[in-house]
């Protein structure tokens, strides 16, 4: 029976019912199944379009180094998927270096050699290579949604809603969720100074609520030879009076919107 490969890694599957080469099959792929995890190839070709080997493209490391004459594009067998770190080093950085699949179009650019090394994490999924911070990201956070930050400006991807300004947020359980009411400005209510009192403010006679007296029926008292009438006199207090300063303490918040 003729050998089975893995897809990826070119590994050896061992014949099912037949202990004959177990050993050396297992100890093959241990070599690399280590290389996978750790090894590295060592890449450097002048020009041109170059297809890795099974060898080449089982290392995790892929270290591109040499002189150029031309751009080179490295490319793994199609169908092979996997990711790896890859050194460019090659010179002079005016000659792209590109990695790519094999039989498509595929490919990424990689970093041109600045001085130092510039690692690249590449991957695939059998029919095309990316590298892995300029593929689309599907948001956990849909388009449009808008929430309210505790920080000055709008976090990256977001967009600050500015017709929302100097208000109160409310809690409502009804379907006016996302919209507002009212004119008086927050900064407007609540102007006052952080601490102190307001007055003193002596109230009038006008600014007194109405009362009404009932002393009862009106009559007369006989003192000797005159007459005198009842008589009855209401005394009220004429003190100013003073009411503390209460700021409102508070906190700024932004409203921003998923872009």
């Amino acid at each position: 029976m003729s050998a089975i490969y893995t897809p990826n890694k070119n590994l050896a599957e061992p014949q099912v019912n037949n202990d004959t080469g177990w050993g050396t099959t297992w100890n093959s792929n241990a070599v690399i199944l280590d290389g996978a995890f750790g090894g590295a190839t060592s890449l450097t070709s002048t020009t041109g379009t170059v297809v890795l080997t099974a060898s080449q493209y089982q290392n995790l490391y892929l270290n591109i180094s040499g002189s150029t004459t031309g751009s080179v594009t490295y490319q793994v067998p199609y169908g092979v998927g996997g990711w790896w770190i890859i050194n460019n080093v090659a010179t002079p950085n005016t000659n792209a270096i590109l990695f790519g699949m094999a039989t498509t179009s595929s490919t990424v650019t990689l970093p041109a050699y600045g001085g130092t090394q510039q690692p690249t994490i590449v991957c695939s999924d059998g029919t095309q290579v990316y590298i892995p911070s300029a593929a689309p990201v599907q948001s956990v956070i849909p388009s449009g949604t808008v929430m309210p930050f505790y920080q000055a400006g709008a976090p990256t991807g977001w967009t600050k809603v500015t017709t929302a300004n100097d208000g109160v947020l409310r809690v409502v359980s009804g379907s006016t969720g996302g919209s507002g009411a009212g004119a008086v400005a927050f900064s407007t209510m609540f102007n006052v100074p952080n601490s102190g009192v307001t007055g003193p403010t002596a109230l009038t006679i006008a600014e007194l609520p109405s009362t009404v007296a009932d002393y009862g029926t009106t009559g007369t008292i006989q003192l000797g030879t005159g007459t005198a009438g009842v008589y009855a006199q209401n005394s009220v207090g004429n003190q100013p009076h003073t009411h503390p300063l209460l700021a409102l303490k508070y906190y700024d918040v932004i409203i921003c919107s998923k872009n």
